[in-house]
C-alpha cells in the first residue's frame, strides 16, 4: 500500500520544530549509514528500550471536511512531490527510501526465527525519526505491511510468546497515538493488530474502536480514496454486519431524537441477529427470515423508524443472496418473492429504497431471479410515468433481466402476491 500521507505538515508549530531538530542534510548521514553499514548495526541502533521510546512529530490530518478541504487545496499529497514542495528535506526523504527497502530485509527475511529481541527491535521501527512529521508519518503504514505478513508466519519461525510481545508493543504504540495520521491508516492498524491476536479481547476490544472510530473519521471528511481502504478493512473484520454498521452510521442524523419503541429494538436485532448466527438449516432459516421480514415490516407509527427498518430489511436480503456457499433455494425463492411483493405494494419509494432494492435484486443474478420477477422489472423498463428512483432502479437491471434463463432448480409454488 502506498501510504497517502506524504503532505506538508498542516501545524507549522511542529513543522518548525522538526526543522530545527533536524536540520536539512541529517538525513544525508543516515543515506551513509544505509549504504555503508552492517544491517546488524542499524538493527542495535533502532532498537530502543520501551520506555525511552517517543513517537516523532507526526503529519495527522483533520476530522472534518472543512479542515480537510482548506488542507487539501494548500498542499499536494503525492508522495513524488515531496522533495519538490520540500527540496531542503531531500536527503531525509531518500534516506527514508533506503530505511523502507531494509525494513523488510530485515524483518521479513525468509529463514529469519523472531526471538523477543527482534520483536523488540521491530516495535521500536515504529518510532523511527525520519526528520520531518510527513516521512514519520510514512513509517507506520510499512510497519503495519510487516506485521500484517507476520501474522500468518508459523510457530517455528514466530513462536506465541514472541508473538505476544509484538502484541503488547503495537498495543503500547496505538495507546500512546501512533497509527493513526488519517482515516485509511488508523483502519489499516486495526488490520495488523486483528490478524496479529484474532482471540485476543483486549487486542479485539482495541480493534473495534479503531475501526468504529476510522469508518466515522473516513465518512466524516468524505474522501473516497480514505474511505474505500476503510470499508475493505471493516468488511474484513465485521463481514456483513459492516452494511447495516455503514448504514447506522448514514442515517444517525436522520434518527437523532426519534424515540424508538422495542417492536423496532427487536426487528433492528433480529435482522442483524440474521447475518451475525448464521443458520444451517434452510427451514429454519426461512422461518427466521420470515419473523425478521414480518417484524422489520411492522407499522411502528413513525415514517423515520419504518423507512429505516425497510432500509435494514433490503440490505440483509443482498447480504444473505450474496453468501457463499448460496442460500438454500427456498430461501432466495422467499427473498424473490418479498422483493416482488416489496414493489408492487408501493412499499419501496425513497431513492435510498430503490437504490437498495435493486441491488438486491441484483444479488439474485440472471440464474437465481424468478420468472415472475424478471417479468415486473422488464414491464417497467422504458415506461416514463415512474418516478425517478424507481426508473433508475429498473435501468440497473436492465442488462441482468435479459441476460440469460433462469437456472433449473426445485422451488416451492409461486406465491400469490397480494
Amino acid at each position: 500500500m502506498v501510504p497517502p500521507i506524504f503532505a506538508a505538515s498542516p501545524i507549522d508549530a511542529i513543522d518548525h520544530r522538526a526543522r530545527a531538530s533536524n536540520p536539512p542534510g541529517a538525513g544525508a548521514l543516515f543515506c551513509c549509514l544505509l549504504a555503508g553499514a552492517v544491517i546488524a548495526c542499524l538493527a542495535g541502533t533502532s532498537s530502543v528500550m520501551a520506555q525511552e521510546r517517543r513517537i516523532p512529530a507526526m503529519d495527522v490530518w483533520p476530522r472534518t471536511r472543512t479542515e480537510w478541504d482548506a488542507l487539501e487545496a494548500e498542499r499536494d499529497r503525492e508522495p513524488a512531490h515531496f522533495k519538490e514542495a520540500e527540496p531542503e528535506y531531500a536527503a531525509e526523504f531518500d534516506a527514508l527510501q533506503h530505511w523502507l527497502d531494509w525494513l523488510r530485509e530485515r524483518y521479513l527475511a525468509p529463514d529469519l526465527v523472531y526471538d523477543e529481541v527482534v520483536a523488540d527491535q521491530l516495535v521500536g521501527e515504529l518510532y523511527h525519526d525520519a526528520g520531518h512529521p510527513v516521512l514519520n508519518s510514512a513509517g507506520p503504514d510499512f510497519v503495519n505491511d510487516i506485521l500484517l505478513e507476520l501474522a500468518a508466519w508459523p510457530e517455528e519461525q514466530l513462536p506465541g510468546s514472541v508473538r505476544r510481545k509484538l502484541v503488547d508493543g503495537f498495543l503500547e504504540y496505538i495507546a500512546a497515538g501512533g497509527g493513526r495520521c488519517s482515516p485509511a491508516q488508523q483502519a489499516e492498524s486495526a488490520r495488523a493488530l486483528d490478524r496479529l491476536a484474532p482471540d485476543d479481547a483486549a487486542a479485539q476490544a482495541v480493534v473495534e474502536e479503531l475501526l468504529t472510530d476510522a469508518l466515522e473519521w473516513a465518512y466524516a471528511v468524505g474522501r473516497e480514496y480514505e474511505l474505500k481502504p476503510v470499508k475493505r478493512c471493516c468488511r474484513e473484520h465485521w463481514g456483513p454486519l459492516f452494511e447495516l454498521r455503514l448504514h447506522e452510521l448514514e442515517t444517525r442524523e436522520a434518527l437523532a431524537g426519534v424515540e424508538r419503541p422495542e417492536s423496532y429494538r427487536q426487528a433492528v436485532e433480529s435482522l442483524a441477529d440474521l447475518l451475525t448466527a448464521p443458520v444451517a438449516n434452510p427451514a429454519e432459516l426461512e422461518k427466521r427470515l420470515r419473523q425478521a421480514t414480518e417484524a422489520a415490516l411492522h407499522d411502528f407509527q413513525v415514517a423515520e423508524l419504518e423507512e429505516d427498518a425497510l432500509s435494514r430489511l433490503l440490505i440483509v436480503y443482498r447480504c444473505l443472496l450474496t453468501r457463499r456457499p448460496e442460500i438454500a433455494p427456498r430461501v432466495t425463492f422467499y427473498i424473490d418473492n418479498q422483493l416482488l411483493r416489496l414493489a408492487v405494494k408501493d412499499q419501496v419509494r425513497s431513492a435510498r429504497h430503490w437504490r437498495q432494492w435493486s441491488a438486491a435484486v441484483s444479488a439474485l443474478g440472471p440464474e437465481r431471479i424468478s420468472q415472475r420477477l424478471r417479468r415486473y422489472v422488464s414491464s417497467q423498463l422504458d415506461r416514463r410515468d415512474l418516478p425517478k428512483a424507481k426508473q433508475e432502479a429498473m435501468d440497473r437491471l436492465r442488462g441482468m433481466v435479459g441476460s440469460a434463463e433462469t437456472r433449473p432448480t426445485l422451488r416451492p409454488p409461486a406465491a400469490r402476491v397480494g
